[in-house]
C-alpha cells in the first residue's frame, strides 16, 4: 500500500502532508487503522464543523475537547503532534480522516457565516475546547444544522 504522506525537509525540519487521502479510503487496509464505529458516530452526528473557507479551516466537536483541523494537513489532537509528528508514523489522526468523509460525504455542520472564527481558534488552541462554537452551534436552528448552505 502507498503512504498517504510525502516528507520534505526544509531548515533541517520535516514537514509532513497527507498526499492522497480519498484513494486510500478505499482501501480495506488503511480503513482497518482505525476504529469504524467511531468514525461512522463521528459522521453521523455531525462532529465535524467548517469553521472558514479562506483559510480552510475545520474542528472536530468531540465530547470533551475540540480539535483544529486543516484538512489533510494538521491536527491540534495528541495523536496526530505525538505520533504523526514527534514518531513520524505515516498515519493520519482520525480526526484527519473524519473531514476527508465528512466533506466528501457532506456530513459536516458550516459555520463560516460566524464572525468570532479566531476566537473560536484561539480557545481551541489554549483550553481544547470552545464555549463560543458550543454556543453558536446550540443557537442554531434545526433546518440550518442540517443546511450545509445557509442563506443569511
Amino acid at each position: 500500500m502507498a503512504r498517504p504522506w510525502s516528507r520534505s525537509l526544509r531548515g533541517g525540519e520535516a514537514s509532513y502532508r497527507i498526499l492522497d487521502l480519498e484513494a486510500q479510503l478505499s482501501s480495506q487496509e488503511f480503513l482497518s487503522a482505525y476504529r469504524h464505529s467511531k468514525l461512522a458516530s463521528a459522521l453521523k452526528d455531525k462532529r465535524l464543523v467548517l469553521i472558514s473557507r479562506n483559510p480552510e479551516l475545520w474542528v472536530y466537536m468531540g465530547r470533551t475537547r475540540d480539535y483544529l483541523v486543516i484538512p489533510r494537513t494538521y491536527c491540534s489532537c495528541r495523536d496526530f503532534l505525538v505520533n504523526t509528528v514527534g514518531r513520524m508514523k505515516p498515519r493520519p489522526c482520525y480526526h484527519l480522516v473524519a473531514q476527508v468523509l465528512a466533506e466528501k460525504n457532506n456530513l459536516y455542520r458550516d459555520l463560516t457565516w460566524m464572525q468570532n472564527v479566531w476566537m473560536v481558534v484561539e480557545e481551541i488552541l489554549d483550553h481544547e475546547f470552545s464555549r463560543t462554537l458550543r454556543k453558536a452551534v446550540a443557537r442554531m436552528p434545526q433546518n440550518r444544522l442540517e443546511d450545509n448552505n445557509p442563506k443569511l
